[in-house]
């Protein structure tokens, strides 16, 4: 369709769609996140941590306790158990790697 450069004549022709009220992403976020299947995790408490975990994925963020048994949306067990996996085997090639440090 052409435009008229008058913005009333234009608005006129093609008015916007209503808008429910409310943030339809937000409604969409709460469906999914009730939907979402659930998993029970525990992460420690130690000195040097004692606050609440934060656990995000593209942007979506929890806070999960330290020292007690916590139901999270099966995504975020999943992170923090990669993660606990990952921290396992950096320090284990570290170790790895201090001992051939040694014997060289």
């Amino acid at each position: 369709m052409a435009k008229t450069g008058n913005l009333e004549e234009e608005f006129a022709m093609n008015p916007p769609e209503p808008v429910a009220e409310g943030n339809l992403k937000e409604d969409e976020a709460k469906k999914e996140e009730a939907t979402e299947a659930m998993e029970t995790i525990v992460i420690p408490m130690t000195d040097e941590d004692k606050d609440d975990k934060f656990l995000c994925i593209n942007g979506r963020g929890i806070y999960v306790k330290r020292g007690e048994a916590q139901k999270v949306p099966k995504p975020y067990a999943e992170l923090w158990k990669n993660s606990q996996m990952q921290a396992s085997r950096a320090m284990r090639y570290q170790m790895e790697n201090e001992n051939k440090q040694l014997t060289d």
